[in-house]
């Protein structure tokens, strides 16, 4: 890993246009790489067709560019370049690895209104799972330790059963006990889990999860959500890394599969998070308010907490009724008591690690940008970092200070 100054990166970028321009004839190795501009048009989650205008040319300009049929000159490739927020250098450089290949996104929704969406979002968790790869040179991440279940024991899908052992087995290996968790992406981070949060513009993602080789993620775009609710979606994608690690992409997009997997995560979300074998022994009433101190000692939103005592048959029918009536009656199914008190859980694993090498020498901010070829919007925003973040701490100078 070079250090190269912000005057460097710019020479080598405009070094990279002149010389695709120079003699009418671009150097082979300098070849615009199609797949990378039909990736940074993704991720602005723009149509051929819009790309065309905002640079001036037809759709057939553009797609012909994404084939390799057809070199853009020196001035489009800039346009390019502005209208994408991409430096040049990354329209010519080779692909970086991840750690692997890519699993199913656990998207929820698939189909022609989500597509532009999820191929957003394809794009950002390619390039997240490029930036933990690069940093994974430098730092040592936490052991991954997911533990493995055993496949259903009849036909496709997990029982009730299955499910709740499967959750019991995650709290034994992690060592949690039958109390609530504190910070669940805290957690998730420690045993191995990428957990990234990403500037997804394409339409509303609550999260989704996948694997790069073997190195689980889990993704999350939204920012109206509340802090409940976002512990609920990770613990959902922890139970779709958990139990649906083989599910491919085709099987996810045909309905009654989808429909499948999202209650069986949905039913280990609720596992993970309220333990049949101690949460109903807190369960004293069924008035509405006396849920309150409840969502406050698990952090599980009221709406839930209804949902797993259906689950566990701690509540009548009727009463799991009249529950839900007086939740709508109070308009809580958007916003409940205490939203604005429980604090929205950040990732840190990744921002962190970014930290440690500035500071440890490894890289610098610069080399980061210029070793992966993305534009520091992009990368301060999948690590969390602002710039000014990016560069090594400083410490002001004053009297000297030894260890005695």
């Amino acid at each position: 890993m070079k250090f190269k100054s912000g005057r460097a990166i710019t020479e080598m970028s405009e070094n990279v246009v002149s010389f695709l321009s120079r003699g009418g004839t671009p150097n082979p190795s300098k070849r615009l790489n199609p797949t990378k501009l039909q990736k940074a048009r993704k991720a602005k989650a723009m149509t051929q067709t819009d790309l065309a205008k905002d640079i001036g040319l037809t759709r057939q300009a553009v797609s012909a560019y994404e084939q390799g049929a057809k070199l853009p000159e020196a001035e489009t490739l800039r346009m390019i370049a502005r209208v994408l927020d991409q430096p040049i250098s990354y329209f010519v450089a080779p692909e970086r690895e991840a750690f692997g290949p890519f699993s199913a996104r656990t998207y929820r929704a698939f189909g022609a209104a989500t597509k532009k969406r999820n191929e957003q979002c394809d794009v950002l968790t390619d390039w997240l799972s490029e930036i933990a790869a690069y940093l994974n040179v430098a730092v040592n991440f936490p052991d991954v330790q997911i533990p493995e279940v055993p496949s259903p024991s009849e036909g496709d899908g997990y029982s009730e059963e299955e499910i709740e052992s499967a959750a019991e087995s995650v709290r034994t290996s992690w060592g949690l006990g039958l109390g609530p968790i504190g910070n669940l992406t805290k957690l998730i981070e420690s045993r191995g889990v990428f957990v990234g949060h990403l500037p997804v513009t394409a339409g509303k993602v609550n999260a989704f999860s996948y694997w790069s080789g073997t190195k689980p993620f889990i993704i999350t775009g939204s920012d109206d959500t509340t802090a409940v609710r976002r512990r609920f979606d990770m613990a959902h994608e922890l139970g779709h890394l958990v139990l649906h690690q083989g599910v491919g992409s085709e099987e996810l997009e045909e309905k009654e599969v989808l429909k499948r997997v999202e209650a069986e995560a949905n039913r280990f979300a609720g596992a993970l998070l309220l333990p049949r074998l101690s949460y109903p022994n807190e369960v004293f009433s069924t008035r509405i308010t006396n849920f309150i101190p409840l969502k406050e000692r698990w952090k599980v939103a009221i709406s839930a907490q209804i949902y797993r005592c259906a689950d566990l048959g701690i509540l009548t029918d009727h009463q799991v009724l009249s529950l839900r009536k007086q939740v709508s009656a109070k308009k809580w199914r958007t916003r409940e008591p205490l939203d604005d008190a429980i604090q929205i859980e950040q990732p840190q694993m990744l921002k962190r690690a970014t930290r440690i090498a500035i500071d440890g020498g490894v890289v610098d901010g610069l080399t980061v940008q210029s070793d992966l070829n993305l534009s520091s919007t992009i990368v301060g925003s999948i690590l969390g970092l602002r710039p000014e973040e990016m560069q090594p701490s400083t410490i002001e100078s004053g009297p000297t200070i030894t260890l005695r």
